[in-house]
């Protein structure tokens, strides 16, 4: 029998979210729905989404539904355009205690640009390599 691992901030279960589902993302993300996390997930086209419903993916309709239902979103995006672009729709439904990781292979210098929109006084931003980190206050 399998066990399942639950991401737990506290005594809760976390929602996690998904924006890019291409070759990379859906792999994370049938990895995460087989160890029984609850995953939600965006992709710009719907039916890279929705073929992963049968695993119990929820599909959101955009990337700022996906930062309104889920507590930590993960995004994997094809270039700095897609990745900014996605943030900007997300960052206003990201609220209180949640997070965005992308994880999308871009340049230090396209992350630290796009760690710039984040509204400082809303949210705190770091770059790292190829990661950036938009974290909003509890």
């Amino acid at each position: 029998m399998r066990r399942t691992h639950v991401v737990t901030l506290g005594s809760r279960s976390v929602k996690v979210g998904f924006a890019g589902l291409g070759a990379m993302g859906t792999g994370i993300v049938r990895r995460l729905l087989a160890a029984g996390h609850d995953v939600a997930g965006w992709n710009r086209s719907r039916e890279k989404a929705e073929a992963l419903a049968s695993e119990r993916l929820h599909v959101a309709g955009s990337p700022a539904d996906l930062a309104l239902e889920c507590e930590v979103v993960f995004s994997m995006l094809t270039n700095a355009a897609a990745v900014e672009s996605v943030v900007r729709e997300a960052l206003p439904s990201l609220g209180p205690g949640k997070a965005w990781l992308d994880c999308s292979t871009i340049a230090p210098d396209e992350s630290r640009a796009i760690a710039a929109v984040v509204n400082p006084q809303m949210a705190l931003s770091v770059s790292a390599d190829q990661m950036v980190l938009f974290a909003t206050a509890a």
